[in-house]
């Protein structure tokens, strides 16, 4: 007697929360199913209309986010990029990706905006978010700096500070993202 199981896989986009650099599968197929709503406080909250992720790195795992866990990420207007007032975890495209084989998406706690005049004092840019910022300004402006050097000319705007830790270094991490590289943010992980 033939007994055929029917096996649920599904292939979620990856979103890298670590380095960048390190090759990671653009997708990867999970087992499983992710519902299309959650209980919070009792309310079902729905969530059919978010994107399903596969998070690939522990570079979250102070905001609870872990290496293959499953993220529902809302995908945001570009009203929304430009009007964030709280410090959500926000899923970034990745630009200049030369791997077309590899994750396009990076994972990153939001920090706050910084506007394109104030790159020339970065003590100033410090000082705004020396409440939310973990590490020495010194080390700070040296992680800045070095990636904004990396960022366009075209894309030196309006920038979005994020956090993340680097597993290699075991060290917090910052840096600046062009806003209209943010995709979206994290709305719940299982």
């Amino acid at each position: 007697m033939l007994v055929l199981l029917s096996i649920n896989f599904k292939s979620l986009p990856v979103v890298k929360a670590g380095k960048v650099t390190k090759i990671c599968a653009k997708d990867k197929y999970v087992f499983g199913y992710m519902p299309d709503s959650v209980k919070n406080g009792g309310t079902k909250v729905d969530l059919s209309q978010d994107e399903k992720m596969l998070v690939s790195g522990n570079s979250m795992k102070e905001y609870k986010i872990f290496d293959g866990q499953r993220i529902y990420v809302k995908k945001m207007s570009e009203r929304e990029k430009e009007r964030i007032t709280t410090y959500p975890i926000l899923v970034f495209n990745i630009v200049d990706n030369p791997n077309e084989h590899d994750a396009q998406y990076k994972l990153r706690k939001f920090v706050g905006y910084v506007k394109a005049g104030d790159f020339k004092d970065w003590e100033n840019i410090f000082n705004r978010f020396k409440n939310r910022i973990k590490i020495s300004q010194a080390d700070f402006v040296k992680q800045c700096s070095a990636k904004y050097q990396k960022v366009s000319q075209a894309d030196r705007q309006n920038m979005a500070l994020s956090e993340t830790f680097d597993e290699d270094k075991n060290l917090i991490a910052y840096s600046l993202h062009p806003v209209n590289t943010i995709y979206g943010k994290v709305e719940y992980a299982l």
